[in-house]
């Protein structure tokens, strides 16, 4: 139902906050819905940006949710998104690892899940968040590459 694949900015006549939205092209979209109830066309008018961080943290964020930091580097405390996939998937920010199922086995995935991610098996992969961000909670910076 939510997979496609476009060029460009996506014209689907809604205003993601005013923000252009494109298509991470060659990333694989997992769905999570946290609460069945939700109206899936309140977040319409939000725009879409994206978290990439390391392996360690995956877990942690699907449970508990993005937290405001403060390491000391970047903005100050806060969530740093981006409105594009292809910067926050620099290793600097999401670091590639190689997929390996015979971990997940021997955590007792099930074999639904197993056969699911099968073809990922042994290839390098990344995790990147996709979040809807509330108009006007959020101000505009500089990119941060150039920090240390």
């Amino acid at each position: 139902k939510y997979s496609a694949n476009w060029s460009g900015a996506k014209q689907d006549g809604k205003s993601h906050g005013g923000e252009p939205y494109y298509c991470p092209y060659g990333w694989k979209k997992f769905a999570i819905q946290f609460d069945e109830n939700i109206d899936e066309y309140k977040y319409d008018n939000w725009a879409i940006a994206y978290h990439g961080t390391g392996r360690e943290n995956h877990m942690k964020i699907l449970l508990t949710g993005l937290k405001c930091s403060n390491n000391g580097k970047g903005w100050g405390t806060g969530v740093y998104l981006s409105p594009s996939i292809k910067y926050v998937s620099h290793p600097r920010y999401c670091k590639p690892v190689r997929f390996n199922l015979n971990t997940a086995r021997q955590k007792n995935w099930t074999q639904q899940h197993v056969d699911l991610f099968e073809k990922y098996h042994g290839k390098w992969i990344q995790v990147a968040f996709a979040c809807r961000v509330k108009p006007g909670s959020f101000t505009k910076q500089r990119e941060t590459m150039s920090m240390t």
